[in-house]
């Protein structure tokens, strides 16, 4: 049987609740990447990061490229991706998705945050590099990158479920390598999500160790694949997705008076001893 193009979408409800989300972007699905425009936030240790952006317009610092350090959260401009593309190539942990950090100019300091779920923006694609960047199990939108972008409504997203790790000298192999073949199957104008399928069987030809295959299975496209649907199904679809949120809503709300109930209970319980 021949591949197919595939995509995951969280069920948060931040997602499935937000009409600009891409879970409605059903009749976008089959259009080609729109690449016009690619930002960069990269740890300054990541000299490939610039030649990645390159592929699409000049890396220029201080406006669509930021180095941290010295650049960090609050010295880089909010929204100056909006609408294109962004490449992090930053540091993430399997613990914390609320933010990527870069690394620090001075051995031994803390290592500065460089990008967090709070700045997320609608963008066509943002490609993280950050380890544990497509962790989502357990997240919601206010401590996940990859969930918060999906929910400000960018057309995909691509990351890591786990460790991520890319060349100091070349792109030929780890994510860098990936997201380069990524962007020059977009310019064929491929959708995003066959983009992301071609890009893997480019790059799965060229590995040699298991160590790259692992790496390579695990990076993820959250995203509609290229689909067709009449109105009633896209309606139908709605439909089911506020449904479920509701329910989702309903659990949570259950879930609250429960709790206060068992803290009432215990505080009785302490009053009576």
């Amino acid at each position: 049987l021949p591949d197919m193009d595939v995509g995951r979408i969280p069920d948060d409800p931040d997602i499935i609740n937000n009409p600009s989300s891409v879970l409605y972007r059903v009749q976008e699905s089959r259009q080609p990447l729109r690449l016009r425009s690619l930002g960069c936030v990269a740890n300054f240790r990541r000299p490939t990061a610039d030649d990645l952006v390159g592929l699409v317009n000049p890396a220029r610092s201080g406006q669509n490229f930021f180095w941290s350090e010295p650049y960090a959260l609050g010295n880089i401009p909010r929204g100056f991706y909006r609408g294109g593309g962004l490449y992090l190539i930053l540091h993430g942990g399997p613990d914390d998705g609320s933010q990527y950090t870069g690394e620090p100019k001075i051995k031994g300091r803390k290592y500065p945050p460089a990008f967090s779920a709070a700045a997320a923006e609608q963008a066509e694609v943002v490609m993280s590099g950050a380890c544990y960047g497509a962790k989502v199990m357990g997240r919601t939108t206010s401590n996940s990158i990859a969930l918060a972008c999906m929910a400000k409504g960018c057309r995909a997203f691509i990351g890591h479920s786990g460790m991520s790790y890319s060349n100091f000298s070349s792109m030929a192999r780890g994510q860098a390598g990936f997201y380069k073949l990524f962007i020059e199957a977009s310019k064929k104008g491929m959708p995003p999500a066959t983009a992301f399928r071609v890009a893997k069987h480019s790059l799965a030809a060229k590995l040699t160790t298991n160590s790259d295959r692992k790496h390579l299975a695990q990076l993820i496209y959250y995203g509609l694949p290229p689909v067709q649907l009449d109105q009633a199904e896209l309606t139908a679809m709605r439909e089911a997705a506020a449904k479920a949120a509701r329910k989702a809503a309903e659990r949570a709300a259950a879930q609250r008076a429960a709790d206060a109930r068992a803290r009432q209970r215990a505080a009785q319980h302490q009053q009576r001893r």
